[in-house]
């Protein structure tokens, strides 16, 4: 996460496209991380897109985000 934020501010950048289309499995640790991806992203003034989410792993990131106490504001999740 650390060196996407820091190529956000080196670029300029506006958005932020996450792939993870060749990622099997979405467990919630990793669901967790990739909310606090997205909110980091969102503070710093970006918008975020995570693509290639299959129907299971979009499942486990709405299912730990409505255990969260807060989730990021205005998720842009895509799928393929």
């Amino acid at each position: 996460m650390e060196t996407l934020l820091e190529r956000i501010v080196a670029t300029g950048s506006r958005l932020a496209i996450i792939d993870i289309t060749g990622v099997p499995t979405v467990d919630t640790l990793v669901a967790q991380h990739l909310l606090k991806t997205v909110a980091a992203i969102r503070l710093m003034g970006a918008e975020c897109i995570i693509s290639g989410i299959r129907p299971q792993i979009a499942q486990t990131i709405v299912h730990r985000a409505s255990t969260c106490r807060a989730s990021p504001p205005r998720p842009a999740w895509r799928t393929r």
